[in-house]
């Protein structure tokens, strides 16, 4: 988990635990909330985790969702940077 505190840090997001089991999501930011319109309220900083995942599933989750953030930062579309990121969370 260490190296991923470092890129929460190196990002500057607020991590926020939330309750999503009523949410198809286990994870959001901000930049992909805009474009699926998944009317979640958060800042351009935000990364949202279900709260109720295991340790593991919510590093794979936050892991996911900055690469993801990163991408469509730059102006990639959400369908894209999903594939992407959720080939690299799995390493």
């Amino acid at each position: 988990m260490k190296p991923l505190c470092r890129e929460i840090n190196k990002d500057k997001v607020c991590l926020i635990g939330m309750d999503l089991s009523k949410s198809k999501y286990d994870g959001m930011n901000y930049y992909a909330n805009k474009e699926l319109r998944a009317g979640f309220k958060m800042s351009r900083d935000d990364i949202i985790v279900n709260k109720h995942l295991c340790r593991e599933h919510k590093a794979r989750v936050l892991k996911h969702e900055l690469i993801e953030r990163r991408l469509m930062k730059r102006g990639m579309k959400y369908k894209n940077a999903d594939m992407i990121a959720t080939k690299y969370e799995k390493r």
